[in-house]
């Protein structure tokens, strides 16, 4: 089923081909295709931010639209359009590169939210390297000024998928009582040359302005940031080249800005961005161990009626190879359990050890031991 961004897609492309033509009215029939479906799905959002983004965007697009027909010009007010939308004067003599700049607008990212070092179980070794490089740092600028040391810098997690990266991201936001940007590739990519790094630009514009400093967290910064090479595209490098350049501005004690991101696959990081002081700190984060995976059944746990008979050192050692995230599912599949059966029979009960051993049945780790041995090696 085609989406409704694949179908605004098409029409862009139809009237860039019918511009390339030179056919100016089949390209604005195109352009106001695209804008209606906009205006259309706009109305759907239920997101205030998406609405207000959508209907940017289309009152630009309907803007080229007649832009292209030629029919733009100021409108005095009257009796009969004096509530009507004016549209501001263009200059016709626009070229096609001006017209595709003016359908993307300025991006707006939106903040996430934070947590403490306190929910997020384990990992102790990697909280102690956050909290004397990144929290400290922030929270006692008289005494790093004594020591000539500055805040503010990046730093890059990477492991195994599920092993908690985005989880430690929030808390040290929460821990400093920063906003926290927490940017997917998506948000930054776009089909249109130039606009990528314009979308970088604008993140962290957005985030300087923030008045006491910002977190911004790039999850699979690979994506954004993969090694050079002889076959690497124009856009691409352009990409990384602005990447470097912001994370360059991001050391000092006047930036306020903490920069995170976590990767999967750190072997395929360009070498640029792993030099200090884009990253101070790399940090590996590793499949829970004993106490950490106790410490995540407890907290999967937690506000749940749990039955006398659950021996957590049984489900400890049961579970051991598997990530925070594959944990933390298994919880939830145990308590659907009595959940199914108290909606089935009208009668509550706890989670049980029968509960558990069901949960975990053909239950894998989703990391063998060599992908673990790569991350040790790195």
């Amino acid at each position: 089923m085609t989406s409704w961004a694949d179908t605004l897609t098409t029409y862009i492309e139809h009237a860039n081909s019918q511009l390339q033509k030179g056919d100016r009215n089949g390209a604005s029939i195109e352009t106001a295709k695209a804008a209606e479906l906009l205006f259309v799905e706009a109305k759907k959002a239920a997101n205030t931010n998406m609405k207000k983004n959508l209907t940017l965007r289309a009152t630009q697009l309907l803007e080229t639209s007649l832009l292209l027909r030629g029919e733009i010009k100021k409108n005095l007010p009257d009796k009969q359009s004096h509530n009507k939308q004016q549209i501001p004067q263009k200059n016709n003599t626009k070229s096609q590169s001006q017209l595709e700049k003016d359908e993307e607008e300025k991006p707006i990212f939106s903040r996430g939210s934070t947590l403490a070092f306190t929910d997020v179980a384990g990992l102790v070794d990697v909280k102690n390297t956050l909290l004397q490089r990144i929290v400290l740092p922030f929270r006692f600028p008289d005494k790093l000024a004594i020591y000539g040391l500055t805040s503010g810098g990046g730093m890059l997690f990477y492991g195994p998928p599920g092993t908690g990266k985005t989880l430690l991201a929030r808390a040290v936001a929460g821990e400093l009582g920063l906003p926290f940007y927490l940017i997917k590739s998506s948000e930054i990519l776009s089909q249109y040359y130039g606009q990528s790094t314009k979308n970088l630009a604008a993140l962290f514009e957005q985030a300087r302005n923030e008045p006491n400093g910002a977190c911004i967290f790039f999850d699979e910064i690979d994506s954004l940031a993969k090694k050079r090479n002889d076959d690497t595209h124009g856009a691409t490098l352009q990409v990384l080249t602005q990447l470097l350049q912001e994370l360059d501005g991001v050391s000092g004690r006047r930036a306020k800005l903490v920069f995170l991101a976590a990767t999967n696959t750190p072997w395929l990081l360009d070498e640029a961005i792993l030099r200090p002081p884009r990253f101070c700190e790399k940090c590996y984060v590793p499949l829970p161990d004993e106490p950490a995976r106790l410490a995540m059944f407890e907290l999967g746990l937690k506000n749940c009626p749990v039955d006398s008979d659950l021996v957590f050192d049984e489900l400890v050692e049961a579970s051991e190879g598997l990530s925070g995230a594959e944990i933390i599912n298994i919880c939830e599949r145990a308590k659907l359990i009595p959940f199914t059966e108290a909606i089935q029979t009208g009668k509550d009960r706890a989670v049980n050890n029968n509960d558990f051993k069901k949960a975990m049945q053909n239950i894998k780790p989703g990391i063998n031991p060599n992908s673990l041995q790569k991350y040790k090696d790195w």
